[in-house]
């Protein structure tokens, strides 16, 4: 790597002017606008040739390509910015300025499907000349550096990201562990709460986006639109704010919606049905399109039929651009409309009138789902579907009274007893990628402890207490050893043993947290000190190998399991598990 700086130009801020050779130059791969095209977090994917194949495909490449060849060189007025990390220099804006460059050096970067449909220029060898080296703004501060871009890309003086990838920016930096003050600050956004908002909003569309995208594995986040959905559907469908709304509220740590453990699989149906119909279909353009769009499930819905709660309700209740949400939905609040004089149908016809509009895998009955339900088994208060025969069915009970009325207070006292699951029965990993082999291991463990503590009368674990302990030190292994693995640590560690012990593995961490270093907690002071109060001293690592080693002096019971549980730790574990995305 060659840098020649130039001499006698007045510094600005933390950074030099130079020239280097192309060649030398990387384009970023953590910039959002890359990272948010392919909705992953692992930024390992994103390699070089990718970002050049779809910059190429979304970023008007070509067309720059062209303007360059035709002028034989860049224009040095507007200047690329970088700065040089791990020995190579990363540019942070001018990423389409490079790339251009880079192809018309070497057409062969472009993959050949693509160059079929985004043509590249053959440059002339003048052209190659002028553009092997290239003027650069180098950082001396990777920070400084981001910082500045950042605040350019998202105030409304210059050239913005995409709103997609503004909010993918924001959440990027939720993940390394910063707080939506810190993001905000260094923006310069006044206005804290919008930040959250943005971080809260892109991980709904991300858990959104990924349903559908199963089902389409053509599906680009190119061609989806953000904020009609997070911003102005989906708030009045999860709050309180509709009359069919779900009650939802994110968590304040995680800023992720995550429903009662029982209600999972119907929520991600609900959240499929809503992606399918703003992700899926084309946009309404013509005049003719747009007459039709309300009267049919051809087209996209749009922000104009969901401005307002009294718009969102009608588009729920026609259940004709959302087919078979309505029925989702009243499922999810226990609120299955009974037969009448008024109202002749059933669930059963809500469902056989909508169920086509599901992908296969997704036309499940409720039968069939609880008997599949071999993760989450039946809870209590939670009844069989009734036979379409018998009175309840039919609009009364035995009674005579409405079934609806009657099972009112049962289910507040089923939501109410759902909602004191012990142990370790809501703990959620529903957002971890079961591909991803680093996941895998603690998936199976967060399985079967999930299992333990959810059954028909919560007594599993208790009758079990020391296999349960077993199983419990199980899950913090594999916690704390996916959480090192996200840094340098777990690597670092292998080195002197092949197989890190737990003790050892938490002794590294606590040592770290007491020299003042948080890398391993996400650079948050917060979950290293909950990490430290956890297993300083006689912690919990210790209660646990007392019982597996000494069983008959340390027999285990119910107050025992529950108060680990409830004294921190599976707080703990769940701030961590957040973060493995």
């Amino acid at each position: 790597m060659a840098v020649k700086y130039i001499e006698g130009l007045q510094k600005i801020q933390s950074a030099r002017f130079a020239v280097v050779d192309i060649e030398d130059v990387y384009l970023d791969e953590e910039n959002p606008r890359f990272a948010s095209s392919a909705l992953i977090a692992d930024q390992s994917e994103i390699t070089q040739s990718s970002i050049i194949n779809y910059l190429v495909e979304y970023g008007e490449v070509s067309a720059l390509a062209q303007s360059i060849e035709l002028n034989k060189g860049l224009f040095n007025e507007v200047l690329a910015s970088a700065y040089i990390k791990e020995g190579r220099i990363i540019v942070l804006e001018g990423n389409r300025r490079v790339t251009a460059c880079k192809i018309l050096r070497d057409n062969s970067l472009v993959n050949a499907e693509l160059q079929q449909q985004r043509p590249i220029p053959t440059a002339s060898e003048e052209t190659k000349k002028n553009i092997q080296k290239i003027n650069l703004i180098i950082y001396d501060e990777s920070a400084d550096a981001q910082r500045y871009i950042a605040s350019k890309h998202t105030q409304p003086d210059v050239k913005k990201w995409t709103t997609i990838e503004q909010y993918n920016y924001y959440y990027s930096q939720f993940l390394k562990g910063k707080k939506p003050i810190q993001i905000a600050a260094e923006v310069s956004v006044k206005d804290v709460k919008k930040v959250e908002d943005k971080i809260r909003q892109y991980i709904l569309f991300r858990n959104i986006f990924n349903l559908v995208k199963k089902t389409d594995a053509h599906l680009r986040v190119e061609t989806a639109s953000i904020l009609p959905i997070v911003s102005e559907f989906m708030p009045k469908l999860l709050g309180n704010r509709s009359k069919y709304s779900l009650g939802l509220e994110a968590d304040p740590i995680s800023l992720e919606y995550t429903p009662l453990l029982s209600k999972v699989e119907l929520y991600n149906k609900i959240l499929l049905k809503v992606g399918q119909a703003f992700f899926q279909r084309p946009e309404a353009k013509k005049s003719s399109e747009l007459k039709e769009r309300p009267t049919n499930d051809t087209y996209r819905i749009s922000t104009d039929e969901i401005k307002g709660k009294e718009k969102v309700t009608k588009l729920i209740e026609d259940n004709i651009r959302i087919p078979g949400l309505k029925v989702f939905i009243l499922e999810f609040r226990n609120e299955y409309p009974p037969r009448s004089e008024d109202n002749p149908s059933s669930r059963k016809d809500i469902e056989s009138s909508s169920a086509s509009t599901l992908p296969v895998k997704y036309q499940v009955s409720h039968s069939a789902k609880l008997e599949s339900r071999g993760e989450f088994p039946l809870v209590p208060g939670e009844k069989e579907p009734l036979d379409e025969t018998s009175p309840q069915a039919a609009g009364t009970n035995a009674s005579g009274t409405s079934p609806t009325v009657k099972n009112t207070e049962e289910q507040k006292a089923f939501t109410q007893k759902e909602k004191q699951l012990s142990f370790f029965a809501n703990l959620h990993i529903e957002h971890l990628n079961p591909i991803d082999p680093n996941n895998q291991g603690l998936i199976a463990v967060a399985k079967e402890i999930k299992k333990i503590s959810l059954t028909l009368d919560y007594t599993a674990y208790t009758e079990f207490p020391i296999a349960s302990v077993f199983l419990l030190r199980s899950l913090i292994e594999q916690v704390v050893a996916r959480q090192l693995k996200k840094g340098t640590t777990y690597s670092r560690l292998v080195k002197s043993k092949p197989t890190p012990e737990l003790g050892y593995m938490i002794t590294e961490m606590l040592k770290e947290y007491n020299n003042g270093n948080y890398q391993d907690f996400n650079n948050d002071r917060q979950l290293g000190q909950d990490f430290n109060s956890c297993f300083t001293g006689l912690g919990t690592k210790d209660q646990l190998d007392k019982v597996i080693h000494r069983p008959a002096e340390c027999q285990p019971n119910k107050d025992f399991l529950d108060n680990l549980a409830k004294q921190g730790l599976k707080d703990l574990l769940q701030k961590f598990i957040n973060s493995f995305i």
